[in-house]
């Protein structure tokens, strides 16, 4: 079964569930390193985004919560001949002091057409 799900010039290409066990985690986006870092200081929650010799860094900030928080609404991480590749995501915290997470993510492409 193909499943396309599209809003507006939207595609959403993949999304998932990841338990991490620490402070870091690794993906790929089409060849694009990018390092995914759960940080905490004293400005509340954020994130931030650091690219240089062909990787990305995700700092995602004080996302401590038992109910997942973070940012639906995507932000532009890569970009492709098609347009950029966006990114939402959100953190809930299972067990702070062992560093247990879950981390939920969606990948999407601008630039595609409606079904």
């Amino acid at each position: 079964m193909d499943v396309k799900i599209f809003y507006g010039s939207v595609e959403l290409i993949t999304s998932g569930i990841v338990h991490v066990v620490g402070d870091h985690l690794k993906m790929t986006i089409d060849g694009l390193p990018i390092d995914v870092f759960f940080l905490d200081d004293a400005h509340g929650p954020r994130w931030a985004t650091d690219g240089a010799d062909n990787r990305l860094e995700l700092k995602l900030y004080n996302l401590n919560g038992l109910m997942p928080e973070g940012r639906i609404e995507p932000i532009p991480v890569a970009s492709n001949e098609r347009g950029d590749i966006l990114l939402s995501f959100r953190v809930g915290v299972i067990d702070k002091a062992r560093s247990l997470r879950v981390f939920e993510y969606s990948l999407f492409q601008e630039g595609s057409s409606d079904v």
